[in-house]
């Protein structure tokens, strides 16, 4: 699923847990509220934005008080953006875009050692899988 940059704003207001109630809900107001406090945004756009999360099924309300829910977390559209880049960019490549992610960057060894138990903990969980089928 693909989001704007303008409705990725408006998901990180709703995953945001200091916002939520015990519901894991928010007021439809008071994320416009943030919504015009931090980008200046009309409430009249807030609500446009709101009813195209609701047609992607990206987030649901529940009256009287018009809360909003997220169906969908973070790293699901994160994952999902960073995937179709990889498709499109280096022809489904990992290790392309891995090489091009950080090409330009200055990497420690901190960052090597950390690369690396990811790897590694990939490979455990790929050896626990086979060892069940």
């Amino acid at each position: 699923m693909r989001l704007s940059d303008n409705e990725f704003k408006i998901m990180e207001i709703i995953w945001d847990e200091k916002y939520l109630d015990e519901n894991g809900e928010i007021i439809a107001k008071k994320v416009s509220d943030i919504l015009i406090e931090k980008y200046g945004w009309s409430k009249r756009a807030n609500y446009v934005y709101f009813s195209r999360l609701l047609e992607k099924e990206v987030i649901r309300r529940r009256y009287p008080n018009y809360t909003i829910k997220a169906l969908v977390k973070r790293e699901d559209i994160v994952n999902e953006g960073v995937k179709e880049i990889i498709d499109k960019t280096y022809e489904g490549s990992v290790l392309n875009f891995f090489r091009g992610f950080i090409r330009d960057k200055e990497i420690t060894q901190e960052d090597i050692n950390g690369m690396q138990e990811i790897i590694n903990s990939f490979n455990s969980e790929k050896n626990q899988e086979n060892d069940r089928e």
